[in-house]
């Protein structure tokens, strides 16, 4: 809910609670890397989103590709459009129907057109 109402740092707090609960929760750790992408602390976001893709051997593939989506969000807002764009193909390996990876993709291409202008 702190979420949905953009009460980031509560939801920080929450998730935190959450994690030492459950530290190998990968779902968690997503969330908690959108959260910090939302406060644009996109470093510590993209980690938390490689800690979800990693904490477990076996996580759901549904979740390793809100993982990869994650990190290539936060890599293309830390300026890294190559690894970004791998996250995001990665990602659609595993959702290849999934339209917000094809919009951060389009995005990066965007990007990179404009920095050829």
């Amino acid at each position: 809910m702190a979420v949905e109402e953009e009460q980031f740092d509560h939801a920080l707090f929450c998730l935190d609670c959450g994690l030492q609960l459950e530290p190998d929760y990968p779902e968690l750790w997503s969330e908690k890397g959108y959260v910090l992408g939302r406060l644009k602390r996109h470093q510590e976001a993209f980690e938390c989103y490689v800690r979800a893709a990693s904490v477990r051997d076996w996580t759901p593939a549904s979740q390793m590709a809100r993982s990869l989506r994650g990190q290539g969000t936060q890599l293309i807002d830390l300026n890294r459009l190559d690894d970004g764009e791998v996250a995001l193909q990665k990602s659609l390996e595993l959702e290849p129907d999934n339209e917000i990876a094809q919009n951060e993709l389009k995005y990066i291409e965007s990007l990179r057109s404009k920095q050829a202008h």
